[in-house]
């Protein structure tokens, strides 16, 4: 939903679950997807993998979480940089400056949600 709704309004959940997604709705979308999360995440994690015989411990597992994010919110920059910039088959290659200036101004008209992916 890309930071148009929020978390905690993402349908049925348990209670600590909730607790986690209220938490994380105070961070935001976009500084989730920066490796913002929210301490309960780590506090769950914790309290899960004490329970069971697991061998990672809540820390690891909470950099591995951040580390994962980062790593899907850079492979999609740079898929949209190449699909956007490739000096043969990209977006901007293919369109000519008056083409160009008409998209920008028709998508600049749009609410966030009209946008195209």
């Amino acid at each position: 939903m890309r930071g148009t709704t929020k978390f905690a309004a993402m349908g049925e959940m348990s209670a600590t679950m909730r607790l986690i997604a209220e938490s994380q709705d105070k961070i935001g979308w976009r500084r989730f997807t920066e490796g913002c999360i929210s301490k309960e995440f780590h506090r769950r994690q914790t309290f899960f993998l004490q329970m069971t015989s697991n061998r990672l411990n809540s820390k690891d597992w909470t950099k591995e979480l951040i580390s994962r994010l980062l790593q899907i919110t850079h492979s999609q920059w740079i898929y949209r940089n190449i699909s956007l910039h490739d000096r043969s088959n990209g977006y901007l290659r293919n369109k000519t400056a008056e083409d160009l200036a008409e998209e920008i101004h028709r998508l600049a008209e749009l609410q966030p949600e009209d946008a195209p992916a």
